[in-house]
């Protein structure tokens, strides 16, 4: 949270006051005025802020999601290594894992569901660093968001994504690439969990004035990864012989449309 206090004098004039990195903003509100006596002041101040307590090196429930986090990868490797490996790797494979998948019900195993619920975590803590370091000028209410919050949404984002796709196999009654494409997506959410991993200790714990550049290099390791995704979703319709005008279609009312949407409500 970003720290916030209170300086009300004896006549009534209360200051409100909230420091970011580097950022000082002050509300004076005077008495029976209205919001004619209310003045705002946003100052840059140079050098590093001082006695500003560290909310994210401090605070004792991300530490403990961090904790249970190392510890789900740990029990995925050791007790799982050969599908926790198999998970990891197929991913950045070609066509040919769909029956193993199927065979060995690697989906359902513990290393799998390990691996999203570490990936649950890590990007809901990955979005609200994003709010809390960063800032978003549009909307200041997002600075309220929990990473409890965010989880929950994408949580239901890829629930619906996935539901979709199932609805077009259903409608189709063929498969074309539906499921080999269901499992990119939950491969692409279980690799991109472990690399945020190593990335969320470091913003957690590093000195304040680095996480802004952390948290914009996680950004674009997301991005990357995003594009990997879509590059495979082509490679699979290619393969299938699917219409790129299908394929164009899908891409904008599910995967562009989205990000297009989010990233407006975002800035505002």
């Amino acid at each position: 949270m970003i720290p916030t206090f209170e300086i009300r004098t004896c006549n009534g004039v209360k200051f409100h006051c909230t420091s970011q990195i580097n950022k000082l903003t002050m509300t004076l509100d005077l008495p029976e005025m209205n919001d004619f006596g209310k003045v705002s002041i946003n100052e840059e101040m140079p050098g590093k802020m001082v006695n500003v307590s560290d909310t994210l090196a401090g605070n004792p429930l991300i530490f403990g999601l961090i904790v249970c986090c190392m510890l789900l990868l740990i029990v995925a490797k050791v007790r799982q290594n050969g599908k926790f490996k198999f998970l990891i790797l197929s991913f950045y494979r070609g066509k040919g894992i769909i029956q193993p998948f199927k065979e060995q019900r690697v989906m359902l195993s513990a290393a799998s569901i390990l691996l999203m619920t570490n990936f649950l975590v890590m990007i809901g803590l990955f979005g609200y660093y994003s709010i809390q370091i960063l800032g978003f000028p549009g909307k200041p209410v997002y600075e309220s968001i929990g990473f409890f919050q965010i989880s929950v949404f994408v949580t239901c984002c890829y629930i619906v994504k996935l539901t979709l796709i199932k609805f077009v196999k259903f409608l189709l009654g063929v498969d074309k690439g539906n499921s080999e494409y269901s499992y990119t997506i939950i491969l692409f959410c279980q690799n991109l969990g472990l690399l945020l991993f190593p990335l969320i200790v470091t913003i957690t714990y590093i000195d304040m004035d680095y996480r802004p550049t952390l948290v914009i290099f996680a950004m674009v390791i997301v991005g990357l990864l995003y594009l990997f995704r879509i590059f495979k979703a082509i490679s699979i319709s290619i393969r299938e012989s699917i219409p790129f005008l299908y394929l164009f279609l899908y891409l904008c009312a599910f995967e562009f449309s989205p990000l297009v949407v989010a990233l407006k409500i975002v800035i505002g």
